[in-house]
């Protein structure tokens, strides 16, 4: 959606999705982004209803056996942003409800802060240092350590002691 991380999240994305052993799509969306801060206004809503809209397409035009419909997002219990709350989730389910494929949104992760899931990655030995979460790479490549994302992620990320 135009952010400068997109090819590092597309990489996590291929990344976590051949790990967890899920399909996935990737497009193109341009979205608004607001100059100095770590917020893209409906970023979720947008999202969902592209992904939507692909499951429509999938279902109209019978190019999946499968009639199950799964949107997976990562917001999380210390998420402040509007459309990552659990109400707008199932307010947006309603909404979906009503086209024809009728996907579900799960959002397995939204009752854990991000230091639950952290210990639980960890303890489940996921390759965390394959996530991305900087919203102002340098180069969009490496993480700037400075943007919100950024010094969460250094928060909540064990430290190296050697």
């Amino acid at each position: 959606y135009g952010q400068p991380a997109v090819r590092k999240e597309l990489e996590a994305v291929k990344f976590f999705s051949n790990y967890f052993h899920l399909n996935y799509t990737a497009t193109t969306v341009l979205l608004p982004i607001l100059q100095n801060e770590d917020c893209i206004p409906f970023r979720n809503g947008v999202l969902l209803s592209f992904a939507a809209a692909y499951c429509d397409y999938l279902f109209l035009n019978e190019e999946v056996e499968e009639r199950e419909f799964y949107i997976l997002i990562g917001s999380t219990w210390d998420d402040v942003y509007p459309d990552s709350q659990p109400n707008f989730f199932s307010n947006f389910q309603s909404v979906l409800n009503l086209t024809k494929s009728k996907p579900v949104v799960r959002a397995p992760l939204i009752g854990h802060t991000k230091q639950e899931i952290v210990r639980l990655g960890l303890k489940h030995d996921i390759p965390l240092d394959r996530t991305w979460s900087c919203t102002n790479p340098i180069n969009g490549i490496i993480r700037c350590g400075t943007c919100n994302s950024c010094k969460k992620l250094k928060q909540l990320m064990p430290q190296d002691e050697s």
